[in-house]
């Protein structure tokens, strides 16, 4: 199902919405070529086909949050177009983006597509767009969160964790330990990020 933003969708309880899921913003295109065939960019493939399907089957109604200019051969190779049950089309392209204008747009998709919603958001970029959206769809009064796992920050931590795989002996600590303080000062990260950008914001 495709729909412009102003289109009402009131009924839907908890949805998990992608934000540019574009292999122009991603990197990552969809079709086969030397970069996808690295495994870390495989292992973050795979891991994200599982967390949706997760999602999927917990309820979550799975959401695409496009560019006006984005077709079916521009989705990600992370974030297959057949994944997604809605897809919803912003009015900006992906040249003509500006964070102005996304946020003014923000400002009528989140009452008029996600009301009554919790939300959770993935995507790209965890800084950027995505941390926009979720400030803006508190500052409505949304319940709405960051899976920084669906986000471009997962794979910082996965090129960390490969890392600190090389090291030996006594200079090799506990992987899980060390990945749970860097995730945990990422959130902590991404909350700094939506609690400034909630106040550009007025429903």
């Amino acid at each position: 199902m495709e729909r412009n933003q102003g289109q009402e969708n009131l009924m839907r309880r908890s949805t998990l919405v992608i934000i540019f899921p574009d292999e122009r913003t991603t990197l990552l295109p969809p079709s086969d070529n030397e970069l996808i065939k690295d495994p870390a960019v495989k292992t973050y493939h795979d891991i994200s086909i599982k967390l949706i399907e997760r999602y999927k089957r917990e309820g979550y109604q799975i959401t695409a949050l496009v560019y006006a200019d984005t077709d079916k051969n521009h989705f990600s190779y992370i974030y297959p177009p057949e994944m997604f049950s809605e897809i919803i089309r912003s009015k900006l392209t992906y040249n003509r983006w500006k964070r102005k204008d996304y946020q003014d747009e923000l400002l009528s998709l989140i009452p008029s597509c996600f009301e009554k919603s919790n939300l959770v958001a993935g995507g790209y970029h965890a800084d950027d767009c995505v941390a926009i959206f979720v400030a803006a769809a508190r500052e409505y009064g949304l319940s709405a969160k960051v899976d920084l796992k669906l986000t471009d920050k997962f794979t910082f931590l996965l090129i960390s964790h490969e890392a600190r795989k090389m090291l030996t002996g006594n200079m090799l600590g506990d992987h899980r330990v060390d990945d749970t303080h860097i995730w945990k000062s990422f959130y902590e990260s991404i909350e700094d990020t939506i609690n400034t950008n909630r106040r550009n914001f007025s429903f």
